[in-house]
């Protein structure tokens, strides 16, 4: 773009860029494009435009840990680099505050990537369709995708690649969010987990997460997208309660007052796991698929919920899952 100029491409789809642009500024451009798998540019004091951009959204800024985290002192798998501390008994993220009256619709879908579109190449877009078909009378504000090696894939066979952005973090993670509804106030991702040494081992696992700001209502919504260490219900190399705890402190020190939080995966951790019950003392449990009996969730800070549904596979091994919050 920068070589050939914005002519042709339409610069409503490249919003605020000029020829006078630098490469940064392409660079943070392309990256909640569907197709461009382009990471955040390495900006110095990157911190000072992502509070530059809240201030001017109109965002308060809490200072330090968003959530007041408080560790209690117990450390689990101390000395290892996955360890986690627990937070102080009565700390939880079990409210959302009194926002702006509205709906907010959530996916989670892990894609099954090496059959379903390695393999199968999209297997007809049978994923997309199901998206499409689930969005058609209300659309997804977000969508969380594990076993994600191109939503621009995705997102084209459901017919949906000119109304979302996306961001595509590591381990296969990809999220997209409608982009006439929400701006990114701020992304990134933090190794958790990592899977147990042996015939399972992928390597570390991670949650990813954006503050999307709505434009009309001005409400944030912080949305985390996990996929789980392996093996399923061993919570990985340091265990279901560190990768619970390593999860909350990520949201209480990314997250702010009054954001709406709402946690999502294939956390290759059932409801009886440690992970699970760790993670629905201290948030809402709002629903939970059936596949592998039952590892991918949605959690949130509110429990105010107008549905859920099992989506189905759409040709994947896990189902969808969606639920929308009713603000």
């Amino acid at each position: 773009a920068m070589k050939n100029g914005l002519e042709g491409r339409g610069t409503d789809k490249r919003p605020g860029l000029t020829v006078n642009s630098t490469f940064e500024d392409f660079q943070e451009a392309m990256h909640t494009d569907p197709w461009a798998n382009c990471p955040r540019p390495c900006r110095q004091q990157a911190e000072a435009p992502a509070k530059a951009k809240e201030e001017e959204a109109g965002v308060h800024a809490l200072s330090g840990a968003g959530l007041n985290w408080q560790p209690s002192g117990r450390v689990v798998a101390q000395g290892q680099w996955c360890s986690g501390s627990e937070p102080f008994s009565g700390w939880a993220l079990r409210s959302c505050g009194n926002g702006q009256a509205m709906q907010v619709k959530v996916l989670t879908y892990n894609l099954f990537w090496w059959s379903l579109f390695g393999r199968r190449g999209g297997n007809g877009g049978s994923a997309g369709r199901l998206i499409a078909e689930a969005g058609s009378q209300q659309k997804f504000d977000v969508m969380a995708f594990q076993e994600c090696e191109g939503v621009g894939w995705v997102l084209g066979d459901a017919g949906l690649t000119g109304e979302y952005a996306a961001l595509t973090g590591p381990h296969a993670l990809c999220i997209a969010y409608l982009r006439s509804s929400w701006n990114v106030l701020a992304d990134s991702s933090e190794n958790v987990a990592e899977d147990q040494r042996g015939d399972q081992w992928y390597g570390t696992r991670a949650a990813m997460w954006v503050r999307l700001q709505h434009v009309t209502t001005k409400q944030v919504v912080f949305f985390i997208n996990h996929h789980g260490p392996l093996p399923v219900q061993s919570g990985g190399r340091c265990g279901g309660q560190a990768t619970a705890f390593n999860i909350l402190e990520l949201i209480a020190i990314q997250a702010r007052e009054g954001d709406v939080v709402v946690l999502t995966g294939d956390f290759n951790a059932g409801a009886d796991s440690e992970t699970v019950k760790q993670l629905s003392t201290r948030m809402h449990k709002v629903i939970t698929g059936n596949a592998f009996g039952g590892v991918d969730h949605v959690l949130s800070n509110c429990q105010n919920v107008a549905g859920t549904r099992n989506l189905g596979p759409g040709g994947s091994d896990h189902d969808a899952i969606e639920a929308v919050f009713q603000l």
